[in-house]
């Protein structure tokens, strides 16, 4: 077993005299900032069970309370891996990575704008080829939030093909680098709720070549 806290502090010396946070800035006023603090549990148990529980201290939804992971996994091979819990929907890669990895200090605003993010439901995933090619598919409460469950009704469907051409570019949440190599990405989601229909679509490429990396992606939905 693991236990794990990632705090995230941030200095704003200058802030002009228009930012809020509400638009996206940095900060509302100069000073520091606390961004985000991980509190984070991972358990093994025997070579396929998993438990994971991360945290988030700071998030105050009252839907979704403090929780950004918790899942149970069973993982018989690396062509085959079943989750149930709260979790990404599998969509962007934008949103899939780590804040930990991620290039800029916040995510693009494409992706916190389109992307679903966290969802309670069942995912299965894997790896073939020597790693090269990966999957990720899931299905999911169509509403937020987990205490009351799917209080809305419907489902979301999301699916993400990653194939790497060259080299070893992570496709997923793994710990450390993107590596060395070349990658494309494609991912879909469709929400089918009584309130909500829509779907959504999204393509990447990441570059990553001594110790520097190029991530392009574009995204696309439709309500």
């Amino acid at each position: 077993a693991q236990l794990g806290l990632q705090p995230f502090v941030l200095a704003a010396p200058y802030v002009g005299e228009a930012s809020l946070l509400e638009n996206g800035d940095v900060a509302t006023r100069a000073g520091f900032r606390l961004r985000r603090v991980r509190v984070g549990f991972d358990g093994r148990f025997g070579p396929a069970w998993r438990m994971l529980l991360i945290l988030s201290p700071l998030q105050s939804d009252a839907d979704t309370r403090t929780i950004s992971d918790a899942k149970v996994t069973y993982a018989p091979a690396t062509w085959l891996r079943l989750s149930m819990g709260v979790g990404k929907v599998p969509f962007s890669r934008g949103a899939l990575e780590s804040s930990a990895r991620i290039a800029s200090i916040e995510r693009p605003l494409s992706v916190v704008a389109i992307a679903p993010f966290e969802r309670l439901g069942a995912t299965v995933e894997g790896a073939v080829w020597s790693n090269r090619f990966s999957y990720l598919l899931a299905v999911a409460n169509g509403s937020e939030g987990f205490p009351e469950g799917n209080r809305f009704g419907g489902l979301l469907y999301g699916g993400r093909l990653v194939f790497n051409i060259f080299g070893s570019i992570h496709s997923r949440h793994l710990d450390g680098a993107y590596g060395r190599g070349l990658a494309l990405g494609a991912s879909a989601f469709r929400r089918d709720g009584p309130s909500a229909v829509g779907e959504a679509a999204s393509v990447d490429i990441v570059l990553a070549l001594g110790g520097a990396s190029l991530h392009l992606e574009g995204l696309c939905d439709r309500n």
